[in-house]
């Protein structure tokens, strides 16, 4: 218990807060006849949540007396569609071992920067083994520290739909080439996952004649015309759904580039 005359401060210093210190607490002042009291009702929800809060802290400063995570593991797609996996830890070493795994299963993929403590996994491209869970330990003599990923379910899916919309802003304008049944339109992208839905429109109107076919590939998405006719001239719209947005690549059919399309 402390009393700081000067500054008129009275407090009590507990070395480590317990449910047994729920209660009230009275101060009582005297000064020659003249005295007073205050008193704390440190009960209920108050305690509870200062007990959970010291407790926190006490957690985080016996994680932080060894190496340990300042970042934890999070992911991001880049404009490569890459996906990235990333931590950064402190604290650390020479002898501090840094080890990464995915389902207990080690991964030598990842790099390691002592000096900064930035940790990170690059995956070019994305399937659905990459779906589980990602796990990070650093850990010498002064203890271990932990941090988990989880890429499944709910998580997975906000992946899809980010590596969706990267994949669908990486597509390049539409391009027209003949063939023996008629002309392919197509888009070239970075790379195509099922989940980024496309569809083909013709004057504002969804194609789904007999003689057209839609197609993909890795890096790649058309729709072939067979038997092209003066009525096929217009504007063509590509239409690519990541989950949220829809993206859009246009290609007007001319007369001009119909007739050099089809000679």
């Amino acid at each position: 218990i402390n009393f700081n005359k000067a500054k008129g401060l009275v407090e009590i210093l507990f070395d480590q807060l317990s449910e047994d210190d729920e209660g009230s607490y009275t101060a009582q002042l005297k000064d020659g006849r003249a005295k007073n009291q205050c008193t704390l009702v440190f009960v209920d929800q108050k305690f509870r949540e200062t007990l959970a809060l010291a407790d926190a802290n006490r957690r985080d400063v016996q994680r932080k007396a060894g190496p340990y995570f300042q970042e934890y593991l999070t992911w991001s797609v880049n404009e490569d569609c890459e996906l990235l996996i990333k931590c950064k830890v402190a604290n650390t070493k020479k002898d501090t071992s840094f080890k990464w795994f995915k389902e207990d299963m080690e991964i030598k993929e990842a790099v390691y920067d002592q000096e900064s403590g930035v940790s990170s996994l690059a995956i070019p491209q994305v399937t659905k083994k990459e779906a589980g869970s990602f796990k990070a330990v650093v850990s010498d003599g002064r203890g271990e520290d932990v941090s988990l990923l989880k890429l499944q379910d709910g998580e997975y899916d906000k992946l899809l739909q980010q590596l969706s919309k990267q994949c669908a802003l990486s597509a390049g304008p539409l391009k027209i080439q003949s063939t023996a049944e008629g002309f392919n339109l197509y888009c070239d992208l970075r790379y195509y996952i099922s989940f980024l839905k496309t569809s083909w429109h013709f004057k504002e109107k969804r194609m789904e004649e007999a003689r057209v076919k839609p197609g993909s590939s890795m890096q790649k998405v058309w729709i072939d015309v067979s038997n092209p006719s003066e009525n096929d001239r217009g504007k063509y719209t590509l239409e690519m759904f990541d989950g949220k947005d829809t993206h859009k690549r246009y290609f007007e059919l001319s007369a001009e580039v119909f007739a050099e399309a089809l000679p």
